[in-house]
């Protein structure tokens, strides 16, 4: 799949007219990571946010210092590190590749220079963004759920 169709069918650009794209694009940027690289780790200052154009990415917490837990596995089409792009914040997870996989990354400095640049383009990003949010926190309610539901069957 090339760039610009990766980016139209991307839940981030939904509903972005192929001109809208055109002026998205050269603001990204690639990079390729070998199997088992790392992309960001959890606590890091989050400064961009990443679409995968091929491969495969997991995200993981640290449970301490010796463990993680895989919370998702995303793939080529999938996107992640978008929360850096509102807050500007530190990760919440890490990011490893599964195999060889290369990114399209959009810092958080240019998406600012969209936001100043195209507010009609930006405004239809941010509400894309809200609501893969707010189906992240959705999914996260739910396995909240599983588990204590699970901590509560074991203590009966």
């Amino acid at each position: 799949m090339n760039t610009i169709n990766l980016l139209l069918n991307s839940k981030v650009f939904y509903g972005l007219a192929n001109e809208d794209i055109n002026i998205i694009l050269p603001l990204l940027y690639s990079q390729q990571f070998e199997k088992n690289k790392t992309i960001f780790n959890e606590n890091e200052q989050g400064n961009a946010m990443y679409f995968i154009i091929d491969g495969s990415v997991k995200i993981i917490k640290k449970i301490d210092n010796t463990r993680t837990k895989t919370l998702s596995q995303l793939k080529t089409g999938d996107c992640f590190g978008e929360m850096s792009l509102i807050d500007g914040n530190i990760r919440s997870a890490g990011a490893v590749t599964v195999r060889d996989t290369t990114l399209a990354i959009l810092t958080k400095e240019a998406f600012d220079s969209i936001i100043k640049a195209h507010p009609e383009i930006s405004s239809k990003i941010l509400m894309n963004l809200a609501k893969i949010l707010t189906n992240r926190l959705r999914e996260a309610d739910e396995q909240i759920l599983d588990i204590l539901s699970f901590h509560f069957q074991g203590n009966k």
